[in-house]
């Protein structure tokens, strides 16, 4: 047990090492971009992704938004002209690198240079 008893220790990693202690409530897990999203075990761990997550708990969906692929880092978006050129905001990819337009971000320009409309 951690500090105060509310705490899981296993070794000398606390909440299995996805969270901090709080004295009071017990582990909370982490949530957010940086660390990834997590919620408590059975065992009061830290160790289980949030609902919706995938591997390393910092994807919102395996696909990435269908646009790219879930690391245990985050997602890694597409950037290619076959699968277009997405960027990574809150580890998703459902927005356009810079430059890009268009449904399918393969587009450069929105009005192609003045010499039609993109439609990819």
């Amino acid at each position: 047990a951690g500090p105060a008893c509310n705490c899981r220790i296993e070794g000398s990693v606390v909440c299995g090492g996805h969270g901090t202690c709080d004295t009071a409530a017990g582990c909370a897990c982490y949530q957010s971009s940086i660390f990834g999203w997590w919620r408590s075990s059975a065992e009061g761990l830290c160790n289980t992704c949030s609902t919706g997550y995938g591997p390393g708990c910092r994807c919102k969906d395996s696909s990435c938004s269908g646009h790219g692929t879930c690391t245990t880092e985050g997602c890694v978006c597409d950037d290619s002209k076959s699968a277009g050129h997405w960027q990574q905001i809150d580890n998703t990819c459902d927005t356009c690198k810079d430059g890009w337009y268009g449904k399918g971000c393969r587009c450069m320009s929105r009005d192609c240079d003045g010499h039609g409309v993109c439609e990819e």
